[in-house]
């Protein structure tokens, strides 16, 4: 799950981010615009320096083709331009030709750049070893301040440590893909990139990849252009294991988004919203008018709906994994791999089913966590957000589904909810009261050439 270029700045994941409204959007335009820099930044995590609303001090770098035409990925007529590859290789003629289905350069081991990338004096390349509790604290921190916070300083990404464990381990994962960048006097982490292990099906082919993620680099050392760095050496270290594909998600604007989605927000705890100024009450209107517009069901209403358990899970499993078959960009992903993302975690993930006479999972929801530290409130330490995951509905409609979920979200504490346009989720957007948000997710694969551009529900992705 991931986010390419997330950060030399503070801006990335693809949780989204930078730019979006609220669902009670009816301010006035001046308060509107101020609030825009604030709301994505927050309530959708990930589509980070969307429009520059995001405190980016490398947004310059990320949205011009200086780095990125050096890359394969496509560029204007669909081939990675520039004359050296990622791994310091001129581009070859033999690259295959730009119809979709292929990746756009051959690679092998062979040809891969074996020393890492040189960096900056003072600094040194490190494997994180997130089963430890002093590293994870490390990254952790670092991600805390450094990430993706808004432009006024008021609302700040908190990836839970759990969470982080959970993001960056799954079933075979390589620990040398959790890549660092530390001080070497101090030993302080300064900057982190990560890749973790995913067979994808792009247009009916399966295809070995890794997702990117947690791109981020200390304020300080923005100046220093780790990011390139950082996205040249994982991808040698990738290429190393015999993988040459990636896929990560942004808010800005890169050459080859194969589809674009859009964040929308549903409140939930409206006084909280209004009382850590992440949104107000419109005029005219009341506290509690706008909180009945936005009551959930305290209990579901799809019969036998309820938290899944282990011995669900394979059948949630072929549930997803068949509904998934419907889209042109979806994961591939393994029995023991769907147990690792979607069995619920405290405060991770967390998911439902209900199930027929027989045992057999019917229909399946799930969200996930990423709260955001209120920076300073007096009262309120942090907003909690739950984000749309995998939802699949047989034998209900998806709209009932999703306010069941909605109802388990409130129960479990959370201040708004986010989901994006993808797969069919434009069912229950509008008629579930979310708003939506003011800036676009980009999807990216580097290295692979798709016959033309996705749309949002041909999408069956969700990336954290």
């Amino acid at each position: 799950m991931s986010s390419f270029t997330d950060n030399d700045s503070g801006a990335p994941p693809a949780a989204g981010p930078a730019a979006s409204a609220t669902a009670t959007s009816t301010l006035s335009a001046s308060e509107q615009l101020r609030k825009l820099k604030i709301a994505e930044a927050v309530a959708a995590a990930r589509a980070q320096a969307a429009n520059g609303r995001v405190k980016s001090d490398s947004q310059e770098l990320l949205n011009t083709h200086k780095f990125w035409s050096t890359q394969p990925v496509p560029i204007s007529t669909g081939g990675g331009g520039g004359d050296e590859d990622a791994n310091g290789a001129s581009e070859s003629s033999d690259a295959p030709a730009t119809t979709g289905g292929r990746p756009l350069r051959l690679q092998t081991v062979e040809g891969t750049r074996k020393e890492p990338y040189p960096l900056p004096p003072g600094f040194e390349w490190a494997e994180l070893n997130v089963q430890e509790e002093e590293e994870l604290d490390a990254v952790y921190t670092l991600l805390n301040k450094h990430y993706v916070e808004d432009d006024d300083n008021m609302f700040r990404f908190d990836y839970s440590r759990p969470f982080l464990r959970w993001a960056v381990c799954p079933p075979g994962y390589d620990p040398g893909l959790h890549l660092g960048v530390k001080a070497s006097k101090t030993g302080k982490l300064m900057g982190c990139i990560t890749a973790i292990p995913q067979t994808m099906c792009v247009e009916g082919k399966l295809v070995k990849m890794v997702e990117i993620n947690f791109l981020c680099v200390h304020k300080k050392l923005r100046s220093k252009r780790l990011a390139p760095v950082l996205i040249k050496e994982i991808t040698r270290r990738v290429n190393l294991t015999g993988v040459f594909s990636a896929c990560y998600t942004a808010g800005v604007v890169l050459p080859g988004a194969v589809g674009v989605a859009r964040y929308y927000h549903r409140t939930i705890n409206l006084k909280k919203l209004v009382d850590v100024g992440f949104t107000r009450v419109p005029r005219g209107k009341t506290l509690a008018l706008q909180q009945k517009l936005y009551r959930v069901p305290k209990e579901p209403v799809t019969k036998g709906f309820r938290e899944m358990k282990e011995e669900d899970v394979e059948g949630a499993w072929k549930l997803v994994m068949n509904y998934l078959k419907a889209f042109k960009v979806y994961p591939a992903l393994t029995l023991e791999e769907f147990r690792h993302w979607l069995l619920p975690k405290h405060k991770v993930v967390n998911s439902y089913v209900s199930t027929s006479a027989t045992g057999e999972v019917e229909n399946f929801c799930s969200f996930y966590h990423l709260p955001s530290s209120c920076v300073q409130h007096p009262t309120h330490s942090h907003i909690y957000a739950a984000y749309s995951y995998y939802n699949v509905a047989t034998t209900v409609s998806l709209r009932q589904l999703m306010k069941d979920c909605l109802g388990e979200a409130k129960k479990d504490g959370q201040d708004v909810f986010n989901a994006l346009n993808v797969m069919e989720n434009d069912e229950f957007l509008t008629d579930l009261n979310f708003g939506m948000g003011d800036g676009n997710l980009n999807y990216y694969l580097f290295n692979w050439q798709t016959e033309g551009k996705m749309d949002a529900n041909e999408l069956g992705l969700v990336l954290l």
